[in-house]
């Protein structure tokens, strides 16, 4: 039996990290969802209402510069202040920018084509197409830049013979079609894919500082988790005989897979001089308590077996070796242990559709 207080700390973890990944989620989903349909809906709003003044949100256009003007600038500066200390400054945030808007066409269609429920195939670019070479998508922005351009001419004209309030709603509208349009012309000379200056490169070239106290880690609690699976597997191994073959190569090569890692740190250690006090696992115990909690190993083995473990490890070595390669340690055996994950994936599969078939 697990003791109630490892019970309760699991329970409280696994809702800690449900809340987590539902924060992960709602994030990513509004980000892409931002770079596709409300770009474009960024767009058109102040572009229709400076031509043909047509308005989709009313409020009181003074408070909304006093309001929202201030939080706007405060929230880019101190962005770019925290930003400022890795070498990402305002000109790094407007490529970024002009890249997002780069982005919106193609994540658009793919944002239709999923509410459509249908599979667009991927189409390789064809090799030895020049500059000169223009898509539909350099359309789409030439389109989107001269209808900002337009807009912003029609509604300057239209502000200078308008007074009160609604003259503060074209400043606003003014400023918005300004902005779309700098990111239009960025994302159409980012498009054009020009040389990038050498000095430019340097600017932003990716830097491994730090990046070993993540490695050390990701191998410490590496080793953690795939002992304390290898030793569940071993005891379902002992009890339940008719899979005992398959449940003993799980747990051997689990346990393989933590002197693996073990060596690996011990070689980051000796490079780096690193110690692995302090080293904090607390986020992957959800995964660890999954494991601890069967405390029959004598029940139904449906309920025993844990694929999502292997498929966690299988994404953790992953990582290993993207992290340690970047350090010049050897990952060959990690990849190894990749492949491990996904047989043992597909021979958990087959025990699980066994044990339900039986049933």
């Amino acid at each position: 039996m697990v003791p109630r207080h490892l019970q309760l700390i699991g329970r409280l973890l696994d809702a800690r990290l449900g809340v987590s990944q539902l924060l992960d989620y709602i994030n990513g989903a509004y980000y892409w969802f931002f770079v596709s349909i409300l770009t474009i809906v960024g767009i058109l709003a102040p572009s229709i209402f400076l031509m043909f003044r047509v308005f989709f949100l009313s409020i009181n256009p003074i408070l909304y510069l006093v309001m929202y003007i201030p939080v706007f600038l405060f929230s880019l500066m101190f962005y770019l202040a925290i930003m400022g200390r890795y070498g990402y400054g305002l000109r790094e945030f407007m490529y970024h920018q002009g890249i997002q808007f780069v982005a919106s066409l193609p994540v658009t269609i793919a944002f239709i084509w999923w509410v459509l429920r249908r599979r667009k195939g991927f189409r390789v670019t064809p090799k030895g197409v020049g500059v000169s070479h223009f898509t539909i998508y350099h359309t789409y922005y030439l389109v989107i830049i001269a209808l900002l351009t337009a807009a912003i001419v029609i509604g300057a004209f239209n502000a200078i013979h308008t007074s009160g309030d609604l003259f503060y709603a074209y400043v606003i509208n003014l400023f918005w079609a300004s902005w779309w349009l700098v990111m239009a012309l960025l994302g159409f000379y980012i498009s054009l894919a020009l040389p990038v200056p050498e000095n430019a490169v340097r600017r932003v070239s990716q830097s491994y500082e730090g990046l070993e106290h993540h490695a050390l880690q990701l191998l410490t609690c590496g080793i953690q988790l795939e002992r304390i699976i290898a030793a569940h597997y071993f005891r379902l191994a002992e009890v339940h005989g008719e899979y005992s073959e398959v449940l003993r190569r799980i747990a051997e090569d689990s346990a393989r897979h933590a002197e693996i890692y073990s060596r690996l740190l011990g070689s980051l250690r000796r490079l780096r001089g690193l110690s692995v006090e302090g080293v904090y696992c607390g986020w992957t115990r959800p995964h660890v308590i999954n494991v601890i909690r069967a405390g029959d190993y004598g029940g139904d083995l449906g309920r025993l077996i844990f694929i999502a473990e292997e498929v966690m490890m299988r994404v953790y070595a992953k990582l290993v070796i993207e992290t340690c390669s970047k350090l010049g340690l050897d990952i060959k055996e990690v990849r190894g242990i990749v492949k491990d994950e996904e047989v043992h994936e597909e021979l958990l599969k087959n025990i699980l559709s066994n044990v339900t078939a039986t049933h």
